[in-house]
């Protein structure tokens, strides 16, 4: 749930940012004018050119999704050995069990590699990290029962 909260922030801190950026899109095209008319160092130029970079930071956040969809989530994956690996859905934000029902922990960081690839295969996963702090991932099966509860783990980062 941790995991989903924070990417409904950074989701909404986005669409904050788009908002902004319609709102003062008159306002920097009359910057840019007095800019070219040599007056420099106002406060208006600080926030201009900090504007420019939230802008070009931000599309290329979008372009670097433009195949996938608007995700809205980090690829990542989380193992509790004798259950069900887990993944979250990068469009939904939400964890999901492995599709094939069968597969459960790795020991060596080349098989979470590996299985990030085989659950993200439309990104370009090269290397993988374990996160920062542990999650907690709820409806967590076990391979051959249908019992499920919460569990606290750390994920790993697929990048």
């Amino acid at each position: 749930m941790a995991a989903t909260g924070t990417a409904a922030a950074a989701a909404t801190g986005r669409l904050l940012l788009l908002l902004l950026v319609g709102l003062t899109a008159p306002a920097l095209a009359l910057a840019g004018y007095i800019e070219s008319s040599q007056i420099c160092c106002s406060p208006w130029s600080f926030l201009i050119s900090t504007f420019k970079c939230l802008i070009v930071d931000e599309i290329n956040a979008l372009a670097a999704n433009a195949g996938t969809g608007f995700a809205v989530a980090e690829p990542q994956i989380a193992m509790f050995c004798g259950k069900l690996n887990m993944h979250v859905n990068i469009q939904t934000g939400k964890w999901e069990p492995d599709p094939t029902g069968t597969k459960s922990c790795f020991e060596t960081k080349e098989e979470v590699l590996q299985y990030c690839q085989e659950m993200y295969p439309e990104l370009q996963i090269t290397n993988v990290m374990e996160a920062n702090q542990r999650v907690s991932i709820d409806n967590w099966c076990r391979r051959d029962k249908k019992q499920c509860k919460s569990r606290f783990v750390t994920p790993f980062k697929c990048l």
